[in-house]
């Protein structure tokens, strides 16, 4: 079974779009689970339970009114069910062979990492984000170094990853910039291999000026935000330390020096 993971904060209409895609999955629905969890405001639990009462996978429904997508996700991963994880942000949808072409290629060991396409109000009009240019970068290797593999480490949503690999590690409720590719690296020393889906398995990832991960922050802010982060990183490198690659823990922390 695979546990699809969706953290929403004041769902708008997006979210119908996004558990539409899910519903249209051609994989049989008795193989995956939706976990839908709700934080902040609980305004909106009685119109989440009838919007999913409409659909026939299995899900849950959670509530916390502590808000942050780590804090919802960490809460979705203790009440998953499945060998695999799939994390989806409310605002994306999938292409509907998503979960069967993971599911058909999956690895205990491994990540399935997929295509990933943007889109603003319509999948009619499609762009190319850095993870894109990632998948195409890579889809001719049979086989790629850590060091080619680190963009797939940025991001957590985009990819199927077994609960082997996860284990007892957990998102880092203390950040809201940053927290993906930290919990990646967390996880990082289990990995073995990523396989790369077929190219028509598609993430689409919807871009919105006024998301919680593109809003501007002050340079005061920013500054503290990539300290810490690079602080987690050191500490993070001597816990997993010796599986661990020095060459992926130095990219990450360049990368949260650029950002």
């Amino acid at each position: 079974m695979i546990s699809v993971i969706i953290p929403t904060y004041l769902p708008q209409r997006y979210i119908e779009e996004c558990l539409s895609s899910i519903e249209h999955q051609t994989i049989d629905h008795n193989l995956y689970e939706v976990i839908v969890i709700l934080n902040g405001p609980r305004m909106p639990y009685k119109y989440l339970q009838n919007l999913l009462y409409t659909y026939s996978f299995k899900y849950k429904l959670l509530y916390t009114e502590i808000s942050g997508v780590s804090n919802a996700r960490n809460i979705g991963l203790d009440n998953a069910s499945g060998e695999y994880v799939c994390f989806i942000d409310d605002d994306d949808m999938i292409s509907n062979n998503y979960l069967k072409e993971l599911y058909a290629i999956a690895a205990v060991d491994s990540l399935v990492v997929t295509n990933v396409l943007t889109f603003d109000r319509t999948i009619e009009y499609l762009g190319k984000d850095y993870l894109s240019h990632a998948f195409e970068k890579n889809k001719r290797f049979e086989s790629m170094s850590f060091w080619k593999k680190r963009s797939f480490f940025s991001s957590s949503c985009c990819k199927l990853i077994p609960m082997a690999i996860i284990k007892d590690r957990r998102f880092n409720r203390n950040f809201s910039l940053g927290e993906d590719a930290l919990f990646m690296a967390s996880i990082s020393d289990s990995v073995e291999n990523i396989i790369l889906s077929p190219q028509n398995v598609i993430y689409y990832r919807r871009i919105r000026q006024g998301s919680a991960s593109r809003r501007k922050h002050s340079f005061y802010e920013s500054i503290v935000n990539r300290l810490r982060l690079i602080g987690e990183y050191v500490k993070l490198y001597f816990i997993v330390f010796p599986h661990a690659n020095f060459f992926f823990f130095l990219s990450r922390v360049v990368a949260v020096m650029r950002n």
